[in-house]
């Protein structure tokens, strides 16, 4: 009876031990594959399906949107709303254009930027740290007077 017990338990450690031997050694995660460039980009609702997948250094032009979270080196304009994560050169939208990073100029009568190293041109101006705007409101929340009528600038 003992002799069993010890048969059983020996092939039971044999068992764990061999399948953790067997089993694939876990594989590090791949990072994120970097972005190409495109020269042009025409952007549609929904279409381009790699739209995220692009960076852009030429000209980008949303009908009626262009958001994505890649950066544009050039021209990004839109008849509705511009929104790239990083915008460098110019930005222009009929209503609304919106930005984590301008370096350049953004035009549109809603402006929105995290951190604009530039010029903002709208009716209302909006940025988190350093912008030069003007419009009939500005506000840059890390400026001694946030809000400010007409022209406001913090660097």
């Amino acid at each position: 009876m003992k002799r069993r017990l010890a048969v059983i338990l020996m092939l039971t450690v044999l068992t764990i031990v061999g399948s953790r031997a067997a089993a694939p050694a876990a594989q590090p995660e791949k990072a994120a594959p970097e972005p190409g460039w495109d020269l042009f980009q025409l952007v549609f609702p929904g279409l381009p399906s790699d739209l995220n997948l692009t960076n852009v250094a030429g000209f980008k032009i949303g009908a009626p949107f262009c958001l994505s979270d890649n950066r544009v080196c050039g021209v990004e304009a839109s008849f509705l709303g511009s929104g790239s994560q990083q915008v460098d050169g110019i930005q222009l939208s009929g209503i609304c254009a919106l930005t984590e990073t301008t370096n350049g100029v953004q035009i549109a009568p809603v402006t929105v930027a995290d951190r604009c190293n530039g010029v903002q041109i709208g009716v209302v101006n909006v940025a988190k740290e350093g912008a030069f705007q003007i419009g009939i409101v500005n506000y840059i929340e890390d400026s001694i007077v946030p809000w400010m009528i007409g022209i406001n600038f913090c660097f």
